[in-house]
């Protein structure tokens, strides 16, 4: 199972409460508000012209108040709902013809279209009130004479934002949201398909049942078997090898410390005068950051070079020949000569950054090159022609000829990237 990283957990709690605290919020309460908004706005009808009170009360706009109020009473009495007391249906569209008649009354002698001008005798009797509404807003009186302007267009208001137009999104933020939730995924899949990556090895060294294979390097006293089908081209070794723990029992080269770097066998007072004073230390280790400095006695015997860098390097013994790449039966020396010194290393181990490379008894066995990429390849055998592509039956020569150096492999696999290439007694098989 992955072990969750504190940083990376840091970093997805913020974008979270980025998320939560800026876009979705805004976004999400301005759309419902103004979704609410245009629903009730359609549901209230609105009048604010005065021609359109004109003709529901059947008058011209020129009509003055007593025939406005003349129109009022035959349409009240007309569309009076107690007319209709057999018809549910008509008595119903009184009611609201009538509300309409009551509201465009309201509305021309409320806003001061008409002198409130009354004739010295009425015949007529009372004048009846007409009826009362609080569904329709009422504006302010203008100035008698005053020309009529245009009322500015109310701002609507949120209850928890205050004043809020219709939704708007911030690109600039979305975007640096995207950027920043691919940025962690991608730190997330890293250290999950790591973690991975060790587990499965980790299994591999505690299985004995299985036949041998590439890997087997992490067991010193298991021998892989020939493979039978990849005949490689191995690069002629100018010196003996020299696995690290020999290089531990030879004499301390002398020059590294005045050269300003440390290497195997370099001295704690060493590793002091270069490195500096250590952000934690123990008998065994020396600590800076995320960097770890290995002792055994005295002396250096590995390290682990992070953040800050270690002034530190593991050199190919004085004349080895530097190839063009190394392959599989390269030695130590070589792959230093190529590769350059590694960031952590074990006896059968050299890690650069993601990538790694595997030995047994002092030789390549296999690599898994990730970032950066490593300067090795596995060639195939001389000879072998070139196909246009490989498909089921092709040897492993004739994928390398048409594939190239695979990213990882073993005995039954070869990896490109995301892409695996499986073999069957030496032939692809799927």
């Amino acid at each position: 199972m992955a072990r969750t990283d504190p940083f990376l957990s840091f970093l997805l709690f913020g974008q979270f409460a980025f998320l939560k605290r800026t876009f979705v919020p805004r976004l999400l309460f301005s759309t419902l508000e103004h979704a609410f908004a245009r629903r009730l706005s359609s549901a209230l009808p609105v009048m604010d012209d005065l021609s359109d009170f004109y003709r529901i009360l059947e008058v011209g706009p020129n009509a003055s108040l007593a025939e406005i109020k003349q129109a009022y009473r035959e349409l009240a009495r007309v569309w009076h709902p107690d007319r209709f007391p057999n018809d549910a249906r008509l008595q119903q569209k009184a009611q609201e013809k009538l509300k309409q008649i009551n509201v465009a009354y309201e509305r021309i002698c409320g806003r001061g279209a008409h002198e409130p001008r009354r004739p010295a005798t009425s015949t007529t009797g009372p004048t009846p009130q007409p009826r009362q509404t609080t569904s329709q807003w009422t504006p302010p009186k203008p100035s008698p004479g005053a020309a009529q302007s245009v009322p500015p267009k109310a701002q609507r208001t949120s209850w928890f934002w205050g004043p809020v137009g219709p939704p708007k999104i911030n690109w600039g933020k979305v975007v640096l949201f995207l950027i920043t939730a691919a940025v962690i995924s991608l730190l997330v899949i890293a250290r999950i398909s790591t973690e991975s990556t060790s587990s499965t090895t980790r299994a591999a060294m505690t299985t004995s049942s299985r036949q041998p294979n590439a890997f087997d390097q992490f067991d010193s006293t298991r021998t892989v078997s020939p493979r039978p089908s990849l005949a490689l081209e191995p690069i002629t070794p100018s010196v003996a090898p020299t696995p690290l723990e020999i290089r531990r029992a030879q004499p301390v080269n002398e020059l590294a410390p005045q050269l300003g770097y440390i290497t195997i066998g370099s001295t704690k007072n060493d590793v002091l005068r270069i490195q500096g004073s250590p952000d934690q230390f123990t008998d065994i280790s020396f600590s800076y950051g995320s960097s770890h400095v290995y002792f055994e006695g005295d002396r250096v015997t590995s390290w682990v070079s992070r953040f800050p860098r270690l002034k530190a390097q593991l050199l190919p013994r004085p004349g080895t020949k530097t190839p063009a790449f190394f392959t599989v039966g390269s030695s130590i020396d070589e792959v230093l000569a190529v590769q350059g010194s590694p960031d952590q290393f074990a006896d059968t181990t050299f890690s650069y950054g993601s990538s790694h490379v595997y030995f047994q008894n002092g030789r390549v066995a296999t690599w898994v090159n990730r970032f950066p990429k490593l300067k090795a390849q596995l060639l195939p055998r001389a000879g072998t022609a070139t196909p246009p592509f490989f498909t089921v039956g092709s040897s492993k020569d004739e994928v390398l000829a048409v594939q190239g150096s695979p990213d990882q492999f073993t005995d039954t696999t070869f990896s490109y990237g995301s892409s695996h290439v499986y073999f069957q007694n030496g032939r692809v098989s799927s």
